[in-house]
């Protein structure tokens, strides 16, 4: 193979003829070095050689022409024999690496003098033995060498045989089963074990429980395994328990139908009334609705204390009878309808102005206790604010009655009219005893209330 080029402007070509090109010096099983030997024959078109030191340039590409070089090296002063010969270890500069021979085609551009000699020289398989690098602990699995790697075991043992021991080679050793993998008992004797009977030296050899008697069962006693009785009974079962043969019983205490056991902590439930509208909170249970009720605002006697009148007066008992009453005027106790005293400005309140009070009786299962929380419309923290609104109660030239926690939207229930019977007006706080001021009450401002649950 040759490569011409024009010498310093001269119509004077040369001859580059690579004889022996590209020789791997890579080493059997050592580290792989980076370089390669180039070796080739510089002669003039007549075929003279050219002799002496000439400057050579080498540069790989992955094009036949054109291109950025992969790998470049210059040899400053390659001496050239009689025959026009030299030899050059490419890669000792700037050593040739996987990174630049990875697999791909490339080709080999040479200069002589600073002139480039066309074409390119395609490389062939031998310098790419540089790959082989990756292959250095091919011999290796991780930290492991040959010689602590089991190799494949490719003996097998005839029937009637196992294998006793493998080889480093893969080979087995076998040994015969006898008795195709029976074997007469030699370890257990005629005192087979507590809870068994049974046992021999040699032979086929049955082994069973011991047999109990009725009631009885096996139960080991810390030393071995013997009969004894199959305890039952309420002696068994523990307190508030009883246990008849394998049924299980809760004895309840108290009265009541109840078959499950609850919570010591479980809700059971709370009762309040929501005094001023007729209805109760989402979730809650109404129980029933009626009417606000209580004693006339100007008598002395009767009830001091507000209830919450059915809405409809049902005189028939659980059993079916009528109850007896009389419709004469007594003039006994008397009780009224409550009505609503909240003209002047009273914020919120004086749309309800004599108007009817209502009211309902609330069930909240999620909870045991209820409480009515005077002076804040937000109950407690770890309470439940079922409702909110003003506290209410009578006059204060009035007989005395109890105070009520009424809905902060009372119903305008039944028609305006000045009816005057359970009276029922805002509270206004009164400083003195009562600390004003701050975060303290304010003179006159009418007194909130909640009611919460728990």
């Amino acid at each position: 193979m040759t490569f011409n080029r024009i010498h310093r402007g001269e119509h004077m070509t040369k001859t580059l003829a690579v004889i022996a090109c590209l020789t791997s010096s890579l080493a059997v099983a050592q580290t792989v070095p980076g370089s390669i030997t180039f070796n080739a024959r510089l002669s003039d078109t007549g075929g003279a050689p050219i002799t002496g030191s000439h400057a050579l340039g080498f540069g790989l590409y992955d094009s036949g022409s054109g291109g950025a070089a992969l790998w470049t090296e210059n040899v400053s002063g390659a001496s050239f024999s009689t025959e026009g010969v030299a030899f050059v270890e490419l890669g000792a500069v700037t050593p040739l690496t996987t990174t630049v021979l990875d697999g791909r085609k490339l080709y080999l551009e040479v200069s002589v003098d600073g002139t480039t000699m066309s074409p390119r020289l395609a490389i062939v398989s031998v310098p790419y033995a540089i790959r082989a690098s990756v292959a250095a602990s091919a011999l290796q699995v991780g930290s492991l060498t040959e010689s602590a790697i089991q190799r494949r075991v490719t003996g097998t043992c005839n029937a009637g045989q196992a294998v006793r021991s493998i080889d480093a080679a893969g080979g087995v050793q076998c040994e015969s089963v006898s008795g195709g993998g029976g074997g007469d008992i030699t370890s257990v004797t005629t005192a087979a074990g507590s809870g068994l009977n049974g046992g021999a030296a040699t032979g086929d050899v049955p082994l069973s429980l011991i047999t109990c008697a009725a009631g009885e069962v096996l139960k080991h006693n810390g030393t071995a395994w013997a009969c004894a009785a199959d305890a039952s009974g309420s002696t068994m079962a523990g307190p508030g328990l009883t246990l008849a043969g394998s049924t299980l019983s809760i004895n309840f205490g108290g009265g009541g139908s109840a078959t499950t056991v609850a919570r010591s902590d479980h809700k059971h439930g709370a009762m309040y009334t929501r005094w001023g509208v007729s209805t109760c909170p989402a979730g809650v249970t109404r129980v029933y609705g009626g009417y606000t009720a209580g004693a006339l605002h100007s008598h002395a006697g009767g009830g001091a204390n507000t209830v919450c009148l059915a809405a409809a007066p049902v005189y028939t008992t659980p059993t079916g009878s009528l109850m007896t009453f009389n419709d004469n005027n007594l003039d006994h106790a008397l009780i009224y309808g409550g009505e609503y005293e909240t003209n002047g400005g009273q914020i919120g309140l004086d749309s309800r102005h004599d108007y009817d009070s209502v009211c309902a009786v609330c069930l909240q299962p999620n909870a045991s206790n209820v409480f009515m929380y005077p002076g804040a419309a937000t109950c407690p923290s770890g309470w439940n604010t079922e409702y909110y609104g003003y506290l209410m109660s009578s006059h204060y030239t009035q007989p005395k009655t109890d105070w009520l926690c009424v809905d902060v939207n009372p119903t305008a229930a039944g028609s305006v009219g000045n009816s005057n019977g359970r009276l029922l007006y805002s509270t206004e706080a009164e400083c003195g005893a009562l600390p004003c001021g701050g975060t303290a009450y304010t003179q006159n401002r009418e007194i909130v209330c909640s009611v919460c649950s728990q």
